[in-house]
């Protein structure tokens, strides 16, 4: 997918909220966090690379709903009911998922050695990234605020840090290729349940 219409697609999901109101909706008798954890793993899994758009919609439906520890866990079958149902499956916001064409992981080496990191559906991102810790801690014209830079490393560290040891714990190797299915549309893959725990 392009970084162009991907974007285009999340803008209007973020301004056209009528969109998703019949997933949040349905995503409504259960507890969001647990729905949100449960899409994490999803986009752990290579098998669903080419179904980040609907992931991620499924995902801001969720972020809306109102936290209530007493709403129950959803069942895995109802879940991959709902993402594979109109709007998510067979709908517009299907229409915009495109085949994976990039890794869906990445070696990324920074202070203190290499991590692995998954690019996503934006062109480049990885090289991107490698350019824009270059500027600011490898330019031969040292930037000006150490205490910008001293946080900047950190939060760097930290993110890089979390997305490798998710990456180890899911069993993924460096430049790991997306797994795709006969069927583009079909259901979400159901090796989740691994993924619930991590």
């Amino acid at each position: 997918m392009s970084d162009e219409k991907g974007m285009a697609w999340m803008y209007r999901l973020h301004y056209d909220p009528e969109i998703l109101s019949p997933v949040v909706r349905v995503l409504s008798p259960y507890d969001p966090w647990d729905i949100l954890a449960t899409i994490a793993g999803l986009q752990l899994l290579p098998e669903n690379a080419d179904r980040t758009i609907r992931l991620e919609a499924l995902a801001h439906a969720a972020a809306s709903l109102e936290t209530d520890p007493a709403k129950p866990r959803i069942s895995l079958p109802r879940l991959r009911q709902i993402a594979d149902s109109d709007p998510l499956g067979r709908g517009a916001i299907a229409s915009q998922e495109d085949p994976f064409n990039a890794p869906f992981t990445e070696a990324f080496m920074f202070h203190g050695g290499s991590f692995m990191v998954f690019p996503g559906i934006a062109e480049d991102s990885t090289f991107i990234l490698r350019h824009l810790v270059d500027a600011l801690f490898l330019s031969p014209d040292p930037f000006l605020d150490k205490r910008f830079l001293g946080k900047a490393r950190a939060l760097f560290t930290a993110v890089l840090a979390l997305s490798n040891e998710m990456a180890h714990r899911a069993g993924l190797r460096r430049g790991e290729g997306a797994s795709y299915s006969a069927d583009r549309r079909g259901s979400l893959c159901s090796r989740l349940s691994v993924y619930r725990s991590l």
